[in-house]
Formats: structure tokens, C-alpha cells, sequence
């Protein structure tokens, strides 16, 4: 939070915003199985979904402001800056990182993406009576997935200060997410 002319101010820019959400999953997770609460596993979902999203549109963005937006035909800059608009959906922002954008994202991870949402929108709407090994199967694939996207795809793309001040929170979430991996005995991918 920063200060500013009439007191604090919430100040969140989309990639340290994702890293946040990010940090908080881990927290919720990176600690023995008989630990994680059932309220653990909710939040993390709930954070792991955010963290997603807001971190593809963060890339997104990045390539140009347009195609975080629904609807480009009903949006100006001037709207888009003042946070006026409705964003494409995730699966419709994972496409457009693929077929607009270029980069390489691999069918099995919009794949978990995709479960991802569904188990998130269960969660929030209509209730979740789902075995805790499968929630923490669905959350560490898209976790992985988040790990590499933002070591290739976003870090790259930042400024040097930005990246500094990125890195102490990605550290520990990177420290986290090896805790997770190796209490489940099964490592992700990109820390293997």
C-alpha cells in the first residue's frame, strides 16, 4: 500500500498483483498434508485462479492493451486505462497467447488451466465435495504451468526494476512451491 494526496492507496499492478496471489497459494499449501485445512485447499483455488488470471492478461497486456479486452469494438484506450471494460474470459485469453501472441503454451497446460476454472467455478457457486488429492493434483499442475510462464514470458518482458522488485516474493514462492512438491513426493516439472 502506498501513500499518497488524501492517504493510503492500494497500489497493485497486475504482475506483482499475480506474484501476490501466487505467494498466498503457496502459503496455504507448502506445509505437511495433515496441515492443509480443507479452508487451505478452498483458498488456494480461489488464489490460484486469480493468480492465473491476472497473470496471462498481464502478458497479454504487455503484448498490447487490446487484447486483454472482450470486445475491442466496444472499448477505447481511454476506457481500458480507467479499468472500464469487460476482459476476455481465461480460455479466450490463453488462445489469444497462443494464436495472436505466438508464444508456446503447451495443450496440457490450457488443459489444467481449464480444469482449473471449472473446479474454481464448482467452488465458488455450487459447493465442492472433491477428494483433497485431486484438488492438489489440479492446483500443482497449474502452479507448474505459472512457474514457467512467468520465468519465460513475463520476467523477459520487464523492465530491471521491476524484476528487482519482483524477485524476494518470487523467491519464496519458488522456495514454496519445491516445499509443495516435495511433501507430495512429486516435484513439478520446471523445478525437477
Amino acid at each position: 500500500m502506498s501513500t499518497g494526496g488524501t492517504g493510503p492507496r492500494v497500489d497493485f499492478l497486475p504482475v506483482p498483483n499475480g506474484i501476490d496471489y501466487l505467494s498466498e497459494v503457496v502459503s496455504r499449501l507448502a506445509r505437511p498434508d495433515e496441515d492443509v485445512t480443507p479452508r487451505d485447499l478452498k483458498y488456494a483455488v480461489l488464489h490460484l485462479q486469480a493468480a492465473t488470471e491476472v497473470l496471462v492478461k498481464a502478458r497479454l497486456q504487455i503484448a498490447h492493451w487490446s487484447l486483454v479486452v472482450k470486445d475491442v469494438s466496444k472499448c477505447t484506450k481511454e476506457k481500458y486505462d480507467e479499468g472500464k471494460f469487460e476482459s476476455a474470459t481465461i480460455a479466450e485469453s490463453m488462445r489469444r497467447l497462443v494464436d495472436v501472441v505466438g508464444l508456446p503454451i503447451e495443450k496440457s497446460d490450457s488443459e489444467a488451466v481449464e480444469e482449473l476454472g471449472k473446479l474454481r467455478n464448482r467452488l465458488q457457486h455450487w459447493g465442492l465435495q472433491e477428494t483433497v488429492a485431486l484438488v492438489e493434483k489440479q492446483a500443482a499442475s497449474v502452479l507448474d504451468f505459472l512457474m514457467r510462464f512467468v520465468d519465460e514470458q513475463l520476467i523477459p518482458e520487464l523492465g530491471e526494476e521491476q524484476i528487482a522488485s519482483l524477485q524476494g516474493e518470487m523467491n519464496l514462492v519458488r522456495h514454496g512451491v519445491r516445499k509443495i512438491g516435495h511433501l507430495r513426493g512429486d516435484p513439478p516439472r520446471s523445478l525437477a
